[in-house]
């Protein structure tokens, strides 16, 4: 098993942050005991545990951004076009780029560890075994709730409201939504 060390973590995840801005995704460390210590408290009847042995492993997320389509979709599409295989089955794009990027990422960090294949683990969260991904942000620190339900009826809400649409729109990908929406 490999223990990292600061400089190790470091180059992990600027490896990680690499990769995952030219795909259209941005990445955040979290320890993987954090999270299941999390489920096991929130869900013990099903869990969803990152299976890893040893205590103090390093996990890191993966989150797409407004740049996922152009970046992961795109480019996991071309190369299956480009290797010949049949796009006309079922493109399932958020899977395909996931998957994409992980294909990825999991040599570079092999290489990067000097470690054995199994010691690195990918995993899509859109697939079986089932993470828990409310959980994955909270653990982050990411977890970001857009609810009014603090405010009362009135102009402070009201101006939320136009604020958090405004800042959905601009980060929205008109690729993948269209251009309908009007702010």
């Amino acid at each position: 098993m490999t223990t990292l060390c600061g400089s190790s973590v470091e180059r992990v995840l600027k490896i990680c942050d690499e990769v995952s801005k030219d795909v259209g995704m941005e990445t955040t460390p979290f320890v993987v005991d954090w999270y299941n210590d999390f489920r096991i408290e929130v869900a013990p009847e099903l869990p969803q545990l990152i299976e890893v042995s040893g205590r103090n492993r390093l996990g890191v997320i993966c989150i797409s951004n407004k740049n996922f389509f152009r970046g992961a979709v795109l480019e996991a599409y071309s190369k299956r076009v480009n290797d010949g295989e049949n796009v006309e089955e079922k493109f399932d794009f958020v899977s395909e780029g996931s998957d994409f990027i992980g294909r990825k990422l999991k040599p570079l960090l092999v290489e990067e560890l000097s470690c054995e294949d199994h010691i690195v683990k990918v995993m899509n969260v859109d697939k079986p075994p089932f993470l828990h991904v409310q959980s994955l942000g909270q653990v982050a620190g990411l977890d970001m709730h857009l609810s009014p339900e603090f405010l009362q009826e009135g102009p402070e809400k009201i101006e939320w409201e136009v604020e958090v649409r405004e800042a959905m729109h601009d980060v929205r990908d008109k690729d993948l939504w269209g251009s309908a929406y009007d702010k």
